[in-house]
């Protein structure tokens, strides 16, 4: 074979691939970057017009500043127009003279990518005008998105890059060595035919026609090479898609514990989705010293082990393991079982919480039946008041027993919604009068901000109203007298944003994300009225009208829960 040409080939190969792979993570990067701003860019338009309220205390805006940027993870801040003062908790930031702030003063969303002093890295400023009343730019809200944030998914791209150059190259290489392979041996058959048959032509003193067996030799070689492939791939098409659709992690290895087959729920379950090469040591693709301690013993042995890991991974999966000698190596299954164990976990929790708000009340009907009983019935004011505390436990009960129906019903999909389109700011300030003696009654104002120019919303306008009288409730409940519970909805291109605002006792940072579980009560609050079900019937109903609730607080100082609506296009 000639060299020269071999090293033209394999330069040229190495030229066009990397060329493709250098200009497709180009274009990855340049979108990534392209997306994140459009992203940022909306995201200080909303927070520009929530923002317009907090402006006239420096308190209020570092408050405010605070609690996004802890939400968001990165810099929020705000700054006045007048001489470009501002109330932030980011000192050092580069504030004053950036393109962004005095493109963003004078209207304009801009934004702008270079070092950051304040994060000692490279970021994305963004900055949209805080616009008021009058539609005049009072100041700007500025976003410091570090650019390392991005880093992930750029890493994520050179990983993809240099697959595809690698791939490309070695499918080059082999598709050449194959085919140089064949035709080369073809070349030397035909040689051998040629000079026998000019062999014998020579005795026999005939002629014959060289093109026709040189035809006939090479179709039908290249036939049977088109035909072992096809037959070859569609086999292991079939192969592999039987074994990735089973729903369990299938895994084969040879002697030495390395890799020879590994489906997709094995990766999925490992988190190595498309890391995974063949001949990797078990031990790197797993990680996890258990699983290759029964494998090894599987090969030892030759017999079945079976384990079970407990809490594996980031996400704390209950796994099976079962590892099972074959020719050569050994074949392991895994079984997730997490979803069964946290449904058995559920339902030891729900038996216990549900016995403990049973124990409460009915513990105190015994107690005054008992008195009553024991001559407390011959004192009628003290019967009238023992007789009105039983009654308050009853309700307590009912209300409980109704919560828990209602909870069910949704959670099993049997409620059935009457959705429509509907004006989310008339319903608000129905519900806020609905609740307004509650929060007399607590010495709480109850107030909203709600813009006129608030979008349709599809929904169903009784499960709302529930969902609205839960949090309002709360946020009453858990403010101390002389507080605030505030009201506020903004949008964008595809939903409505409803926000409840309160000064109240807060939330344990710890806590948040369990607050929407059923019966799950922060410890402050365990003392308190109510069953523990509100949050937790509103996120299956926000969730019904395919919407999200989160929360978010700082402890002592407040919450805000919000939840998103489809709105009209």
């Amino acid at each position: 074979m000639n060299y020269k040409f071999i090293v033209i080939y394999l330069s040229v190969l190495i030229l066009i691939f990397a060329s493709i792979s250098l200009i497709l993570f180009t274009l990855s990067v340049y979108n990534l970057n392209r997306k994140e701003i459009n992203r940022l860019v909306k995201q200080a338009q909303v927070l520009s017009g929530f923002s317009l309220s907090y402006l006239e205390d420096e308190k209020d805006i570092e408050s405010f500043t605070r609690q996004w940027s802890a939400g968001l993870g990165y810099p929020v801040i705000v700054v006045r127009s007048n001489n470009n003062n501002s109330a932030s908790i980011y000192d050092g930031t580069d504030l004053l003279d950036t393109r962004e702030l005095i493109r963003a003063f004078q209207g304009i969303n801009s934004y702008d990518i270079r070092f950051s002093t304040f994060l000692n890295s490279k970021a994305i400023f963004v900055a949209s005008p805080i616009i008021n009343e009058d539609g005049y730019p009072v100041g700007a809200l500025q976003i410091v998105f570090p650019a390392v944030k991005l880093q992930p998914q750029i890493d994520l791209f050179k990983q993809t890059m240099y697959r595809v150059f690698l791939i490309g190259l070695l499918l080059g290489i082999i598709i050449f060595v194959v085919l140089g392979s064949v035709y080369q041996k073809q070349l030397e058959k035909y040689k051998n035919n040629i000079k026998s048959m000019f062999v014998e032509n020579k005795k026999e003193g005939t002629t014959s026609s060289a093109g026709g067996l040189l035809e006939k030799s090479d179709t039908s070689i290249y036939q049977m090479i088109e035909n072992l492939k096809s037959s070859l791939y569609h086999e292991k098409a079939k192969f592999d898609n039987l074994l990735n659709r089973l729903g369990i992690g299938i895994i084969m290895t040879d002697i030495h514990r390395n890799v020879l087959f590994i489906n997709n729920e094995a990766e999925k379950v490992f988190g190595i989705a498309g890391e995974t090469r063949m001949g990797m040591s078990l031990i790197k693709a797993s990680r996890n010293f258990k699983i290759d301690k029964l494998t090894e013993l599987a090969i030892t042995q030759q017999a079945e082990n079976i384990g079970i890991i407990d809490k594996y991974g980031k996400e704390k999966k209950f796994l099976k393991i079962i590892a099972s000698p074959i020719s050569d190596g050994v074949l392991i299954v895994l079984q997730d079982l997490t979803d069964s164990k946290n449904v058995e976990n559920m339902r030891r929790d729900f038996i216990s919480n549900v016995s403990h708000e049973l124990r409460t009340p009915l513990a105190s009907i015994k107690v005054l039946i008992e008195n009553l009983l024991e001559g407390a019935i011959e004192d009628q004011q003290l019967t009238m008041d023992f007789l009105n505390r039983i009654e308050n436990e009853v309700d307590k009960l009912i209300q409980l027993v109704n919560e828990l129906v209602e909870l069910s019903r949704l959670e099993s999909g049997k409620v059935k919604f009457d959705f429509s389109w509907l004006n989310v700011g008339d319903i608000v300030r129905r519900t806020l009068e609905r609740m307004k003696p509650m929060a007399e009654r607590a010495n709480v104002s109850l107030s909203h901000n709600l813009p006129e120019e608030l979008p349709m919303v599809w929904g169903d306008v009784d499960q709302l109203e529930l969902v609205l009288v839960n949090l309002i409730h709360n946020s009453i409940k858990f403010t101390v007298s002389g507080g605030s519970v505030f009201v506020e909805g903004y949008s964008d291109d595809s939903f409505a944003y409803i926000s409840i605002i309160d000064t109240g006792v807060g939330i344990p940072q710890e806590e948040l994300s369990r607050i929407f579980e059923r019966f799950y009560k922060v410890d402050r609050s365990r003392s308190g009225e109510g069953t523990g079900l509100g949050l937790a019937i509103a996120r299956h109903i926000i969730h019904a009208h395919g919407g999200k609730i989160w929360a978010q607080s700082e402890e002592g100082k407040g919450s805000i829960f919000t939840f998103t609506l489809k709105r009209s296009k």
